[in-house]
C-alpha cells in the first residue's frame, strides 16, 4: 500500500501533477471527508450546548450576577411589531403568517464567557448577539450583533428589524410581553412570549 506523503526521494522526477492528484484523490474519499466533517460538527455542537444556559435555575446555580437581568434568561419571544408610542400604532413586518419568523431567545453562558446572548430568526436569516441588561434599571444594550445575509423578498423588513437593534436602550417585561425600547422610548419592539 502506498502512503500519500512519501519522502521526496521516492517521487519520480517524471511524475506529473495529474499523477499526484490521482494519488491524492484515491486516498481521500468523499466518505472520509463526510465522516470527519460530521465528527467535527458534533464536537462543536456538544461544546456549544454544554455552555448554554437557558433555564433560570441553572443560571442561579452557576453564579449568575444579581445586578444583571436574569428574567430574560431562558425566555423565547415572537415579534409582534414596532410600536409607535406617540401615534399609538403598530407596524407589523412581512411575512405575518410565519410562526418561526421574527423569534428571539435569551440565554446566559456561565461556563466560558459569562455573558448574556440572544439568538433568533428573522424572516429567512438568523440573528444573534450579546447584550447587557439591568433589571432594576430596566436598561438594555446590544453589545454585539450579527446575522446571516441571504437576499430574500423580505430583505427590507429584515434590515429594519436588524438595524434598529443597535438603538435599543431599555426594556419592559410583563407576564407575556417584552418591550425593547429605542428612540428615547418613543418606539419599541413588541414581543409576545412563546411557550417552550
Amino acid at each position: 500500500m502506498k502512503h500519500l506523503f512519501e519522502p521526496a526521494e521516492h517521487i519520480s522526477a517524471k511524475a506529473s501533477i495529474n499523477d499526484i492528484l490521482a494519488e491524492v484523490k484515491n486516498s481521500i474519499t468523499a466518505k472520509n471527508i463526510l465522516i470527519i466533517t460530521t465528527l467535527l460538527c458534533l464536537v462543536g455542537l456538544a461544546t456549544a450546548c454544554e455552555n448554554k444556559i437557558t433555564d433560570v435555575n441553572d443560571y442561579q446555580k452557576n453564579g449568575g450576577d444579581e445586578q444583571s437581568d436574569l428574567s430574560l434568561v431562558g425566555t423565547k419571544w415572537k415579534f409582534v411589531g414596532f410600536f409607535d408610542v406617540e401615534k399609538n400604532t403598530l407596524k407589523e413586518l412581512e411575512p405575518k403568517k410565519c410562526e418561526e419568523c421574527y423569534t428571539l431567545e435569551f440565554y446566559y453562558d456561565s461556563r466560558q464567557t459569562q455573558k448574556y446572548y440572544f439568538q433568533g430568526k428573522i424572516a429567512t436569516n438568523l440573528i444573534d448577539g450579546e447584550y447587557s441588561a439591568n433589571e432594576s434599571a430596566t436598561s438594555f444594550e446590544v453589545v454585539k450583533l450579527g446575522r446571516t445575509q441571504m437576499i430574500t423578498p423580505y430583505s427590507h423588513e429584515e434590515d429594519e428589524y436588524f438595524d434598529t437593534f443597535w438603538e435599543v436602550r431599555a426594556f419592559e417585561l410583563t407576564e407575556s410581553k417584552l418591550k425593547l425600547f429605542f428612540n428615547e422610548k418613543k418606539n419599541y419592539y413588541l414581543f409576545a412570549e412563546v411557550e417552550k
